[in-house]
Parts: C-alpha cells; sequence; structure tokens
C-alpha cells in the first residue's frame, strides 16, 4: 500500500492493527515525519522517502529567479553539482514545457534512518522518545 504521505500511511497502520494485520501488509509513505519513522522502526511501515527539503527551496528560489530575469537556468547557476542536467516537464495545462530539475530522493528503511538525522531533518530525541521507540533505535543503531 503505497500512501502519499506518512500520516496517510499512519491512517492505514491504524486500520490494519484493528485487524491485527499491521506489518503482514506494505506500507509505504513519504515525507519522513517522526510518526512515519517510527512506523518504520516497529515494522508496521516498510519504508519512507526522504527529500532534503532544505536543497529543494534552493533550488526552487534559484529557479524562479532565473526565470524572472528571462535566463535559462544552468545547472551552475542552480548551484547543482557538475553533471546534473535540467530536464524539462510538459504543464498539462498550457501544453508548455518547463524546466525542471528531478533532486535525489532517499528511501529510508531502518537501515538508512540515520541518514535523516544526520540531515538533522528529524532529531534522534523526538525519533527515539519512549518505548518502544528507545529501544529499537538502540538495536538499529540510531543515535
Amino acid at each position: 500500500m503505497l500512501a502519499a504521505n506518512d500520516s496517510l500511511a499512519g491512517g492505514v497502520n491504524d486500520v490494519l492493527k484493528q485487524r491485527r494485520l499491521n506489518g503482514k501488509v506494505a506500507v509505504a509513505g513519504q515525507d519522513t515525519t517522526v510518526e512515519g519513522q517510527r512506523n518504520v522502526l516497529t515494522g508496521d511501515q516498510c519504508m519512507t522517502v526522504y527529500r532534503a527539503v532544505d536543497q529543494e527551496a534552493q533550488v526552487a528560489a534559484k529557479l524562479a529567479i532565473e526565470l524572472s530575469r528571462g535566463r535559462l537556468p544552468s545547472p551552475r547557476s542552480l548551484g547543482l553539482p557538475t553533471g546534473t542536467a535540467l530536464s524539462q516537464i510538459k504543464d498539462p495545462e498550457s501544453g508548455a514545457y518547463l524546466p525542471f530539475v528531478a533532486l535525489p530522493a532517499l528511501v529510508i528503511t531502518r537501515n538508512t534512518m540515520q541518514e535523516v538525522l544526520t540531515h538533522g531533518f528529524v532529531s534522534s530525541s523526538d525519533l527515539c522518545a519512549g518505548e518502544p521507540y528507545a529501544k529499537l533505535c538502540r538495536r538499529y543503531g540510531i543515535r
């Protein structure tokens, strides 16, 4: 079950728990909320998707500035790593092709959760507060 975000995945998990199916039906979300990460820790959610919001905001702002100045953005003007290619996406309303930057997303599982904490998006004190989360954080090496 792929949910649009971790909050919806949490609602799905609540229904699955009522039917004793949590952990038996694969549930995935995105946005990497504390709730979503906790559900990954307990096995109620198999993964969440993390996107570096700071990077998205910076690139979006630079992209808007370039376009407002009538310039075609380049990876360099957007502060992207060398070798990053810009794409175009078709606007379904106007039919126009617009500049598009695909930034990488990370699949967050129990084994990759530390990366989100390293980025500072979620704090370990929030994630690992209380039981069973403190015990699970220790088990999976989350600090």
